[in-house]
């Protein structure tokens, strides 16, 4: 699941990058760059960034809200560069959503390998405790043996 969200974010952010770079380049060219690139900035880019940010915060609900927040701002911040005129050329907001996505994947891996380490100390501790009724029980009946 994971990684089918994660590509579809990809896809729609690089699909705006895109986008911004034709219309930087239309701009340029025709004034019909200038509609696009209001059409763009103001109504498609808001959309598809508060998509991606809340996508991100329910990817990365099993971690921890301050780790979630980080990863936000570090998106926050790709999309904050695309206002600097040369580097809006540059596909900036799907970079650092790639960034995002694999820190959230590698926080993800490894709380799910602490959890499977709990779970097997948890076996091991319930088998212990099964040994030591057993042997709590011998130890009762060799008692009465006595």
């Amino acid at each position: 699941m994971f990684w089918v969200l994660s590509i579809a974010l990809v896809i729609v952010n690089l699909f705006t990058d895109v986008l911004e770079i034709i219309v930087n380049l239309l701009d340029e060219v025709f004034l019909i760059g200038v509609l696009l690139g209001f059409i763009l900035g103001f109504i498609i880019d808001p959309i598809v960034s508060l998509f991606t940010i809340l996508l991100l915060i329910i990817l990365g609900g099993d971690i921890e809200l301050r780790i979630i927040i980080r990863r936000t701002i570090i998106y926050i911040l790709g999309i904050l560069a695309e206002f600097f005129p040369i580097i809006d050329f540059l596909p900036i907001r799907t970079i650092t959503l790639i960034i995002t996505l694999i820190l959230t994947y590698t926080s993800l891996k490894k709380k799910s390998e602490m959890l499977r380490e709990l779970k097997e100390m948890k076996i091991e501790q319930e088998e212990l405790e099964r040994q030591r009724v057993e042997i709590s029980e011998k130890s009762n009946i060799y008692q009465t043996l006595i």
